[in-house]
């Protein structure tokens, strides 16, 4: 059994602290009689960590830092994590992340933009039915149109005797109403007659007079 040695060598990474490239006690496990290639292998772990994200951010934090300065770099990490606390503090209290009310005023445009794509089709809709039935109304027309054409053309012709007959008719009624002219006629002519017979009685009487 392999005993727990202290690390040996820089086989820790100085940027990330955190992270252990490799221990001398899994390099003895696993390479025991190949010292060969140990180096090939640590080279290659080390390449893989160096290509990570992690040690990425930490070489620009590491570059930042010396730009701004040791303790204005501090100031800031120190003001990141009571923003963070706070945010933490918030979304106990039930309040929304950034990403949260990204997401909700994200969806709340979208919505909008449903009701008003609905809007305007349901009024397109409505111009196209008011514009057919407009069409509608207009082919009525023009058929009523021609069936009154049709059954004017189609009504058969009169004959003579049939308009001597309708002529006949409408004579009929207009001598009932010229019956009382008649008697207005007769009355004037008694009155005329009556009028002449008291001239002439005046007449004579002027004569025995003389």
């Amino acid at each position: 059994m392999l005993q727990e040695k202290p690390i040996r060598g820089k086989f820790q990474c100085q940027l990330c602290p955190d992270k252990i490239l490799i221990n001398e006690k899994h390099m003895e496990a696993r390479f025991v009689g190949m010292k060969c290639r140990l180096r090939r292998f640590v080279m290659s772990f080390v390449q893989l960590h160096l290509q990570s994200a992690g040690h990425k951010k930490n070489v620009k934090r590491f570059e930042r830092a010396k730009e701004m300065g040791v303790e204005a770099f501090e100031a800031e990490c120190a003001a990141k994590v009571q923003a963070r606390a706070a945010q933490e503090a918030a979304r106990a209290a039930g309040a929304l992340s950034r990403k949260e009310q990204k997401n909700q005023s994200y969806w709340q445009r979208r919505n909008q933009r449903k009701k008003a794509t609905k809007e305007e089709k349901k009024a397109m809709k409505k111009e196209k039915a008011a514009k057919r039935s407009q069409v509608q109304k207009g082919e009525v027309k023009e058929l009523k149109m021609k069936s009154e054409v049709k059954e004017f053309e189609k009504k058969p012709k009169k004959s003579k005797a049939e308009k001597a007959q309708e002529v006949a008719e409408e004579e009929v009624p207009l001598k009932a109403t010229s019956k009382p002219k008649k008697k207005m006629k007769t009355t004037k002519a008694s009155r005329l007659q009556s009028e002449e017979l008291e001239g002439r009685e005046g007449s004579l009487t002027c004569c025995f007079t003389l």
